[in-house]
């Protein structure tokens, strides 16, 4: 198996076994978030967003911003757009964020992770650091959360070791921070990495 298609994922979210998904946005994407100065608004994406809290967080306080969900899964954007019918739909996408056309290379100034790595198949990683590297704006940032566990899982999530995710990052990306996160939830305390990673500029 090369992925996990959106029968997988269609599978999962209409037996409700989407374990990861909190019920409303993560506390340190919404502090990143508000704590963003940028001069002009933003067009972040993010990827495997599922029911995507985040995505509605960004829409509702920062509009602004220009925010594009994207996942493989039809009943989760289904289950998005009914809670949040005001969000342009032009910017909700059922695709393969790891293999998006052409118009999207060069395109957002942030991408916000939030368990799309964990669901990733372990030998996708390779291909998830070049794939945001490649959407990324030179100087642009893909920053957010990794769960610091590994869970030796047969399916997701699945987790990866510290020196795994900064291998890989330092091979596409600059870091400019990489810690504990230390406003997780609960059940998340000690087991998150939050960190923000700068594409190199290559003008």
């Amino acid at each position: 198996m090369n992925a996990l298609d959106s029968k997988y994922w269609n599978s999962r979210y209409l037996n409700h076994t989407f374990g990861w998904d909190i019920g409303y946005p993560s506390p340190a994407i919404v502090e990143y978030i508000t704590n963003l100065k940028p001069k002009h608004g933003l067009k972040i994406a993010i990827p495997g967003a599922g029911l995507s809290h985040e995505a509605e967080f960004i829409h509702r306080n920062y509009p602004q911003h220009a925010v594009y969900v994207f996942d493989v899964s039809s009943v989760a954007l289904k289950s998005f757009l009914n809670r949040v019918p005001d969000f342009p739909k032009h910017r909700i996408l059922e695709a393969d964020f790891l293999n998006l056309p052409g118009n999207y290379h060069l395109f957002f100034d942030l991408i916000i992770e939030q368990t799309f790595f964990c669901a990733l198949l372990p030998i996708q990683r390779q291909m998830y650091f070049k794939s945001m590297h490649r959407y990324l704006k030179n100087g642009a940032v893909l920053a957010g959360l990794w769960f610091n566990d590994f869970f030796n899982a047969s399916e997701p999530p699945f987790g990866a070791t510290e020196a795994e995710y900064k291998k890989l990052s330092s091979e596409c990306f600059l870091i400019k921070s990489f810690k504990v996160c230390q406003n997780s939830v609960p059940s998340r305390q000690n087991r998150e990495w939050f960190f923000e990673l700068v594409k190199p500029d290559e003008s």
